[in-house]
C-alpha cells in the first residue's frame, strides 16, 4: 500500500536537490569510466580517418579490405582506433 507523506515545499525542494546532486555525481563517475584511458583509444568514424590519415573513402575501404587497416565493427559503422591509424602511418609504405 502507498503511504501519503506530507512535506513543506522548503523540504520537497531540498530533497529534490540532493536526489539531483547525486544522480549528477553518479553520471560523472560512469562517463569518467567509460572514457578512453589514454589519447590513442580514441575512436575515428570513416569520415574522420579519411581526414586523420589525409585519404579518400574509396581508398581507406580498400584498406579495410587488404587486412591492411584494422577496424572496429559496430553494427554497419566503422570505428577506427587512434593507435591503429597511428599505426598505419609508422609502417613502410603499401601498394593499394
Amino acid at each position: 500500500m502507498d503511504k501519503i507523506i506530507l512535506t513543506s515545499t522548503e523540504e520537497l525542494t531540498e530533497i529534490l536537490r540532493f536526489v539531483l546532486a547525486e544522480e549528477r555525481q553518479n553520471q560523472n563517475v560512469f562517463h569518467k569510466k567509460d572514457r578512453p584511458d589514454s589519447d590513442n583509444e580514441q575512436l575515428f568514424t570513416t569520415k574522420e580517418a579519411c581526414r586523420f590519415l589525409h585519404i579518400s573513402r574509396a581508398t581507406i575501404y580498400n584498406l579495410i579490405n587488404k587486412q591492411s587497416l584494422s577496424v572496429k565493427k559496430i553494427g554497419r559503422k566503422n570505428l577506427f582506433l587512434k593507435q591503429d591509424l597511428n599505426n598505419f602511418l609508422n609502417q613502410k609504405p603499401i601498394i593499394i
